[in-house]
């Protein structure tokens, strides 16, 4: 299997805890429109929204968990989530390293979960073009690309410390593939090296928006809040109890 360098980040986000029955989720976030990006709509907008740490509240949130395979980091437990069948996840591990690269098997969609310390100081901008060009080694790709959205923001990670959170967003198509980035920086002491974070999420753009419902966010989910809806789901098909005529019998619902 191919491997990826690179790094990353989660961003806070909300969930809606109803109820809400959607027959087609991706469907029915077609229309909706991202507050951070103008133009960008449907599931990929929510995705930009949340991994900007806007409150989202979407009825088509949280989506089920995957029931493919577990994975769980032999450094960092909590680091573990159910990911689709047809994906293979590779432990990231090193000095300081905790992440993991989850790849679809046929190598044409990516998730990504990175944390790194600098050797010494970086700029964010940097990290956003060393992922970028490590996407399109691994894709093969040429093309220019063309940056979709993009938001920038440096503050204090909390007021009064000194550490500064150095934040830079991206969403790019470049060629057929869609590739969102969120990359940070954090800064402690201008004595010490920075941490670095980053999330990738790559698909075909073709189907971008069906992969952040079903397996990009559906990861996130189980990372931020434990797995929202499947917590309610005792035989692990995607269905939430409340739905399901068969609870127990995952071959029916």
């Amino acid at each position: 299997m191919r491997t990826l360098l690179g790094l990353l980040v989660l961003a806070t986000a909300g969930c809606n805890g109803g109820a809400d029955v959607i027959d087609d989720p991706v469907e029915e976030a077609t229309a909706r429109e991202s507050e951070l990006c103008d133009g960008l709509v449907g599931m990929q907008g929510i995705a930009w929204d949340l991994y900007a740490g806007v409150l989202v509240t979407d009825p088509v949130l949280p989506p089920p968990a995957p029931v493919g395979g577990v994975f769980s980091h032999p450094d960092l437990p909590l680091l573990g989530f159910s990911y689709p069948d047809g994906w293979t996840p590779e432990a990231l591990r090193g000095s300081g390293v905790v992440g993991v690269n989850l790849l679809r098997d046929d190598d044409t969609a990516i998730w990504r979960y990175v944390s790194a310390p600098a050797n010494g100081p970086l700029a964010v901008e940097t990290v956003v073009d060393t992922e970028i060009q490590a996407a399109r080694d691994f894709y093969g790709l040429t093309g220019e690309g063309t940056v979709v959205c993009r938001l920038r923001n440096t503050a204090e990670v909390t007021p009064g410390t000194g550490i500064i959170g150095d934040t830079n967003h991206v969403l790019v198509r470049i060629e057929d593939r869609s590739v969102l980035l969120a990359a940070q920086v954090i800064t402690v002491s201008q004595d010490l090296p920075p941490s670095v974070f980053v999330r990738q999420i790559s698909a075909p753009t073709a189907e971008f928006d069906a992969r952040v419902y079903d397996t990009f966010l559906a990861i996130d989910w189980q990372l931020l809040y434990g797995g929202g809806r499947n917590e309610n789901d005792r035989d692990g098909d995607g269905i939430w109890d409340v739905f399901d005529n068969f609870p127990d019998d995952p071959e029916r619902s």
